[in-house]
C-alpha cells in the first residue's frame, strides 16, 4: 500500500504553517448548580469572533489567544447569564470555571424547547476520534443522531433512526439484526459506547442516548471485524446523573403496537457519589400483512461510583428477548419474466409465513468503565465488554420463484446458535505541548475475542405455491418433526481474536490549522472452525497496518473548517487451496479513501452543516479465473480484483428562528466493481445512486400555547438493484411521516403518522415497508 503522496502533500502543508509564539490559553468547565457538566453551551471570548462549545463533560477550551484582558460571556435561555474578567499571559494556561442557575422568568420555556437553540445539532463528542476534539477540528465526517431527535419523531423502532442520516438506508435482516447501507457497503450496529456488541438478533432504542455514524473506512481506531469500508455505527447508551428523575411513556398504534418504556435515576447516597439509571421496555407489534409478529423485552440497568475526584467506575448492562416471524428472503429463478418488485403478483400483504415464533432470542450486553484523571493532562480510561447472542430454532424461509406465479418454499433450519465475544480496550489520552504545538494524544490496546458456535440442518424444501391462489401458513410443528428426525448437517464452532496497537494525535499547528496524524498495528488470528468434530484446518493469521491523516484549516475561526483525509480500513482475507494442490495466502484486503469538504458551525450553532466528496479504492479483491498452472487446469484465486466507491453527502441542521429545527440530508454514491470474478462494471446490489432525508419541526416557545407543535418528514430512495448482476429492480419510493406534540415540563402527548401515503415499497433485503401507521404516545415525568 502506497502512501508516500498523502505524506508528502502533508509535510507540505506543515512546512508553510505559521506556528503561533507565546500566546496563551483559557480553559475551564460549565456546570449546572446541580453539579452536572453543561453541555453544548457556547462561551464567547468578548470583542473578538471566537467561540467555544462545552463538550460532554462540561469543558471548553481556548487556544493561542495573545497575552491581555478579556471578558469571557455565557449566555443561554432559561439560564444566569455570566461573565468574568481575566488576564491572559504568554505561554500560560487560565482556568476559568462557570456554575449556571436557573432563571426563574424563562425556566418554563426551558423545559418545553430544551434549553438549546439548535437542539438537533449536538455533534460534539469524544466516542468519534477518542480524543475531546470538535467537530470543527476532526477531519473526518460524521452524523450523530439524538434522543432529542428521536423522541420528537416517536421513534419506536430502531432503523427508523437512520432516517436522518444523509446517504444511509437501514434494514432488518430475516434474523433481526439490523444493518445499513453507508457509501455502499453494509454495515452493522456492532459497537456499543465504542466496544463490540453481538447485536445478530436486534435492537430496542430504549436505551440510547445518541447514534453515531462516522463515514469512510476507519480501521485505524476500529479495526475490521465490527465495520466495513463505508463507515459504522456506535451507539451511546444513557448513563446516570445525580438527580433523581424519571420518564413512563406508553405509545399505542395500529397494527397491534403496543409500546411501554420507563427510564428512571436517582442517587443512592447522600453524598451522590453512586447514581443509579434503569431503562426498560416491553414492545409488541403484529405484522400489516396475514401473518407475522414480534415481542420483546428489553431492560438496560446502569450504576457510576464517583470513587473522588479522579477516580470512576461505570458498570452497565443491557438484556435483550425477543420472539418474531422471519420475513421471506426472495431467490428470483431464470424462468421468472418480471424485473421489478413493484410488478410482482404476489399480494403486498401476503407474508407467505406463519404466525408461530420462526425465532426465539437473547442478548446480554455488560459493560464496565474506570476512568482515571492521571495528572491535568493525562487520564486513562479502561473499559472492558461482554457480549452474548443466542437464537433458538431459527427458521429462515427462501421462496424461490420458479416462475412469475409460483413460489417454492424452503425452510433453513439453526438451532441453537450463540455468539460471545470479549473487547478490553486501554487508552491513555494525553493534553500536552511541544513548543508551541499543542497535542491531543491517544495511545491504546484492544483485543477482541470472539467465538460462535452452531448447528445447521439440511434446508427442507415444504411445498410449492401458486402466488393468485389461497396459501396456507407454515406449520412448523411438521418442520421440526421432519428435521429432527435427521441428524445435524452442520455442527461447529469458529474462534477468532484481533489485537492492535493505535496512536492517533491531534496537533494543533496554529489557532486555524490542525492535522491529524494516526496509525494501527493489527494482529488477526483465526483459530479455525471444528466443523462435526473435526478439528480445525483453516487456521491462519495477519498483520495489518492502517494509517489515517488529517489536514483542518479553519478560515473563519470555530466557525467553518475546510478539511481533507485519508483514511484507511482492511479486512482479513482467508487462505485459499487451489487447483494445483498448493494454498494461496493472502494479505489484507485494503481501502483508501480520500475525503475533502467543508463544515460549517454559524450564527451562533444555529446553522450546523457539513458538505464533502469522497473516493474509496479497494484494489486486491479477491476473484477468480480458469487457468493453468504447474500443467493444472481449474479456477485459481487471485487477489487483483477492483472496486471504487465515490460520491458526495451534504449534512445540515438549522434553528433559523424560535421554535423551528430543520435536519437536511442528501447523498449520491456510486460503487462498481471494475474487476471482479463476475458483474465487471455492474452496480452493487441495494446501491441507490442517491438518497435525501428531511425533517421540518417547529413548536411555539411562547405564550400560552407554549410546547405544542408539529413535524414533517420525507425519505427519498432512488432505484437499485436487487441482485448482483443488475437484473432485477428495487424500484425508487418516497415517505412521508408528520407527527403533532403537546410538549410541558410534566408530560408529553404526541401523535405519528408513518408512511402517510402507504407508498408500497421494498427493503434491500426485498421485504415489504409497513403502509401508513398511526401512533399515539403519552409521556409522564417526574
Amino acid at each position: 500500500m502506497k502512501i508516500s503522496l498523502p505524506v508528502i502533500v502533508l509535510c507540505c502543508f506543515f512546512s508553510c504553517a505559521v506556528i503561533a509564539q507565546n500566546r496563551g490559553r483559557i480553559r475551564g468547565r460549565v456546570t449546572t448548580s446541580d453539579h452536572r457538566p453543561a453541555v453544548n453551551l457556547s462561551v464567547m471570548l468578548k470583542g473578538t469572533p471566537r467561540i467555544a462549545l462545552s463538550n460532554d463533560n462540561g469543558e471548553y477550551e481556548f487556544v493561542h489567544i495573545e497575552p491581555g484582558n478579556y471578558t469571557i460571556c455565557i449566555t443561554a435561555v432559561g439560564l444566569v447569564s455570566q461573565r468574568k474578567e481575566i488576564i491572559v499571559n504568554r505561554r500560560k494556561t487560565t482556568t476559568v470555571d462557570f456554575i449556571l442557575y436557573e432563571d426563574s422568568h424563562q425556566l418554563l420555556e426551558v423545559q418545553v424547547s430544551g434549553g438549546k437553540p439548535n437542539r438537533f445539532a449536538k455533534k460534539e463528542t469524544e466516542s468519534v476520534a477518542r480524543l475531546p476534539v470538535k467537530n470543527l477540528e476532526n477531519p473526518q465526517a460524521y452524523t450523530v443522531v439524538s434522543k432529542e431527535l428521536l423522541r420528537e419523531q416517536v421513534v419506536t423502532e430502531y432503523k427508523s433512526a437512520f432516517k436522518n442520516v444523509p446517504g444511509v438506508i437501514a434494514t432488518t435482516a430475516p434474523n433481526g439484526g439490523n444493518y445499513i447501507r453507508i457509501r455502499g457497503y453494509y454495515a452493522g450496529s456492532y459497537l456499543r459506547n465504542g466496544l463490540a456488541a453481538q447485536q445478530y438478533l436486534g435492537l430496542d432504542p430504549v436505551n440510547i442516548e445518541r447514534i453515531e455514524v462516522l463515514k469512510g473506512p476507519s480501521g485505524t481506531l476500529f479495526g475490521s471485524s465490527l465495520i466495513s469500508f463505508g463507515g459504522l455505527v456506535n451507539r451511546a447508551t444513557k448513563t446516570p446523573f445525580e438527580e433523581t428523575k424519571g420518564e413512563v411513556s406508553y405509545a399505542l398504534g395500529n397494527f397491534g403496537l403496543s409500546r411501554l418504556t420507563a427510564d428512571v435515576n436517582t442517587a443512592l447516597n447522600k453524598e451522590k457519589t453512586v447514581l443509579f439509571r434503569v431503562n426498560a421496555a416491553t414492545h409488541q407489534q403484529h405484522s400489516f400483512q396475514d401473518y407475522g409478529f414480534e415481542r420483546s423485552t428489553s431492560a438496560a440497568p446502569s450504576l457510576l461510583y464517583k470513587v473522588n475526584s479522579r477516580l470512576s467506575f461505570l458498570f452497565d448492562a443491557e438484556f435483550y428477548k425477543v420472539n418474531r416471524v422471519t420475513p421471506i428472503y426472495p431467490v428470483f429463478g431464470a424462468a421468472v419474466t418480471v424485473r421489478n418488485f413493484k410488478d410482482l403478483k404476489l399480494d403486498y400483504r401476503k407474508s407467505l409465513t406463519t404466525d408461530e415464533t420462526m425465532i426465539s432470542q437473547n442478548s446480554t450486553n455488560v459493560f464496565t468503565r474506570a476512568e482515571y484523571k492521571i495528572t491535568d493532562k493525562w487520564k486513562s480510561l479502561t473499559q472492558i465488554a461482554f457480549s452474548n447472542g443466542r437464537w433458538d430454532n431459527y427458521s429462515a424461509i427462501n421462496a424461490f420463484w420458479l416462475t412469475d406465479t409460483t413460489i417454492r418454499r424452503s425452510v433453513n433450519l439453526q438451532r441453537p446458535r450463540n455468539f460471545n465475544s470479549v473487547n478490553i480496550q486501554q487508552n491513555f489520552n494525553g493534553d500536552f505541548h511541544t513548543g508551541t504545538v499543542r497535542h491531543r494524544l491517544v495511545a491504546g490496546l484492544d483485543a477482541y475475542l470472539f467465538n460462535t458456535t452452531f448447528q445447521n440442518y439440511k434446508a427442507l424444501d415444504y411445498d410449492t405455491v401458486n402466488v393468485l391462489r389461497n396459501t396456507p401458513a407454515l406449520s412448523l410443528t411438521s418442520v421440526y418433526n421432519k428435521i429432527a428426525a435427521v441428524p445435524p448437517m452442520t455442527s461447529a464452532r469458529a474462534v477468532q481474536g484481533q489485537y492492535a496497537l493505535y496512536v492517533s494525535d491531534v496537533l494543533s499547528l496554529s489557532d486555524r490549522l490542525y492535522a491529524m496524524l494516526s496509525v494501527r498495528a493489527d494482529r488477526f488470528v483465526n483459530k479455525g472452525t471444528t466443523l462435526n468434530g473435526i478439528a480445525p484446518t483453516d487456521k491462519y493469521s495477519q498483520n495489518s497496518f492502517s494509517p489515517k491523516l488529517g489536514l483542518i484549516y479553519q478560515p473563519l475561526k470555530e466557525r467553518i473548517s475546510i478539511f481533507a483525509n485519508y483514511m484507511n480500513g482492511f479486512q482479513n482475507i482467508a487462505p485459499v487451496a487451489q487447483p494445483n494442490s498448493t494454498i494461496a495466502s493472502f494479505k489484507p484486503q485494503q481501502a483508501n479513501q480520500w475525503e475533502g469538504g467543508a463544515k460549517l458551525d454559524l450564527f451562533g450553532n444555529k446553522l450546523n452543516a457539513t458538505l464533502s466528496y469522497y473516493d474509496i479504492r479497494v484494489s486486491n479483491l479477491i476473484r477468480t479465473e480458469s487457468a493453468i498452472r504447474d500443467g493444472f487446469a481449474g479456477l485459481y484465486s487471485f487477489q487483483d480484483g477492483e472496486q471504487r466507491s465515490k460520491g458526495y453527502e451534504a449534512d445540515l441542521i438549522a434553528n433559523p428562528v424560535p421554535g423551528l429545527n430543520l435536519v437536511l440530508g442528501y447523498g449520491h454514491n456510486q460503487n462498481k466493481l471494475l474487476k471482479a470474478t463476475a458483474n465487471t462494471g455492474k452496480n452493487i446490489a441495494s446501491s441507490p445512486y442517491d438518497i435525501a432525508n428531511g425533517w421540518v419541526s417547529y413548536r411555539i416557545v411562547k405564550g400560552a400555547a407554549t410546547g405544542f407543535g408539529a413535524g414533517l418528514g420525507a425519505n427519498y430512495v432512488g432505484k437499485s438493484y436487487f441482485d448482483a448482476a443488475n437484473t432485477f429492480v428495487l424500484p425508487a419510493y418516497t415517505m412521508i411521516d408528520a407527527t403533532i406534540f403537546y410538549d410541558l415540563p410534566k408530560w408529553t402527548l404526541s401523535a405519528k403518522v408513518n408512511n402517510i401515503t402507504s407508498e408500497k415499497a421494498w427493503d434491500m433485503n426485498g421485504s415489504p415497508f409497513t403502509p401508513g401507521q398511526f401512533i399515539g404516545n403519552i409521556a409522564f415525568r417526574f
